[in-house]
């Protein structure tokens, strides 16, 4: 684990994965939770070039996503815990999602989404624990996080590891990345 200090997510995600915004270095790519009003990177992705396939929870944040961003290749409206995809994707990108799961679900569905990737895993998530400002209740946590994730759960099963601002501590960071083969 490298730890800054600083809160840059993006900075942490372009140390870790030099290429994933850049046109057409990588193909496809897999984002995991995505809404109309929050959808991390969107705009990086399509200048990116990618075909971008979106796993949501929510089937009002699909069909939103259906009308606001025509140009994603494909919306699957699903529940990460159980993906079962035959196609796989360059990336595989899961920013701030693990935290909504129990703590003892993260490793087998990281593990599983990886039978998913040709390339690169880019996972985030909150470093350690605080309240969560999401906009209200999910299937997964009625107040929003049911995990408070230290680093160690992703270097565990081989992912490298940032982290940013200091544990415990609002608008810090994990970004976890593992390259596929």
């Amino acid at each position: 684990m490298i730890q800054f200090n600083e809160l840059d997510r993006t900075a942490s995600i372009m140390r870790m994965v030099p290429g994933l915004f850049i046109k057409n270095y990588y193909k496809s790519i897999l984002n995991i939770g995505a809404g109309p009003n929050r959808f991390d990177y969107s705009d990086e992705f399509k200048q990116a070039g990618y075909d971008v396939t979106v796993m949501e929870y929510y089937q009002d944040n699909c069909d939103n996503l259906k009308i606001s961003m025509p140009w994603l290749k494909n919306i699957i409206c699903g529940d990460v815990k159980n993906i079962n995809l035959s196609e796989k994707y360059d990336v595989v990108f899961w920013w701030h999602g693990p935290e909504h799961l129990l703590s003892d679900d993260i490793s087998p569905t990281v593990m599983n989404l990886e039978r998913l990737c040709n390339k690169v895993i880019i996972l985030g998530c909150p470093w350690g624990e605080y309240k969560t400002e999401c906009g209200g209740p999910t299937d997964y946590n009625p107040a929003g996080h049911n995990s408070h994730n230290d680093y160690q759960i992703f270097e565990n099963i081989g992912y490298s590891v940032e982290c940013l601002g200091s544990k415990d501590v609002h608008g810090s960071n994990i970004t976890a990345v593992k390259y596929i083969n």
